[in-house]
């Protein structure tokens, strides 16, 4: 709905009441069927979905700060301490085309 008021003087106030009706219903977020190709670990996807997909598929660069904190959780995991840090999120505009898994290899430097 729309709504125009014009108000011919000044005001010192304004009180508006809304009344909201909304379908309040359980969803289950775990009921949704796979495509077959999704259903095997790594995806393979056909040609224009992976042109679709190519963005969010490229390697970023390793940051120093990023860098860091891949040390960190490599030292927490294998040690069992504590609570994972927080990522940094990256900013940079160039980007090479190499598909990445979640965690690079390991630094051949030692861990702290």
């Amino acid at each position: 709905h729309l709504a125009r008021l014009v108000f011919p003087e000044k005001t010192r106030s304004l009180c508006v009441e809304v009344d909201l009706v909304a379908e309040m219903a359980v969803y289950n977020p775990f009921d949704f069927f796979l495509e077959p190709q999704a259903e095997h670990f790594p995806f393979k996807y056909d040609p224009a979905l992976a042109h679709e997909l190519e963005p969010f598929h490229r390697k970023l660069p390793l940051t120093p700060q990023f860098t860091a904190y891949l040390r960190e959780v490599r030292h927490k995991l294998l040690n069992g301490r504590g609570p994972l840090p927080h990522a940094p999120v990256p900013h940079s505009e160039t980007a090479d085309t190499q598909p990445h898994g979640i965690l690079p290899e390991p630094p051949h430097e030692p861990v702290p």
